[in-house]
């Protein structure tokens, strides 16, 4: 489990740019990830599977898992790159999107050019720039 959000983010976007149009992406996160966080919710996670042109074809809770399986809708904006570089992508902040005692601050994040307007790449094989910490 990585701790950082941006590396969160930076993995997810990794494995998105790595699976071919129409190919299958599975996901597996604790389920109070995306069920008691202040950061993330269903619908978070469906807004970073559009940005990263993933369709989610199934949806499934466990006692203690959340499980989704993606499908690639096309490769033109994270096609296959050279040493798994990301390229910009559209920024999701990392907004609070529930409120309340007991929630946890798990988060990922999607660093790109709309958030910064620069046009870096992050290379997936080096450490992130930042070192905020959150579950």
């Amino acid at each position: 489990m990585e701790g950082n959000p941006n590396k969160r983010g930076q993995m997810l976007a990794a494995a998105a740019g790595m699976v071919k149009k129409g190919g299958l992406l599975f996901l597996s996160l604790p389920k109070a990830c995306i069920l008691n966080s202040r950061y993330c919710n269903p619908e978070y996670v469906k807004a970073l599977a559009r940005s990263l042109c993933l369709k989610i074809l199934r949806v499934k809770y466990t006692n203690k898992l959340a499980l989704w399986v993606f499908q690639k809708r096309s490769n033109s904006s994270h096609g296959k790159i050279p040493g798994f570089t990301i390229p910009p992508l559209r920024s999701l902040p990392g907004e609070v999107v529930r409120n309340g005692e007991g929630r946890n601050n798990f988060r990922i994040l999607l660093e790109g050019s709309d958030a910064n307007k620069k046009s870096k790449h992050v290379r997936f094989d080096q450490p992130a720039a930042d070192t905020e910490q959150g579950t």
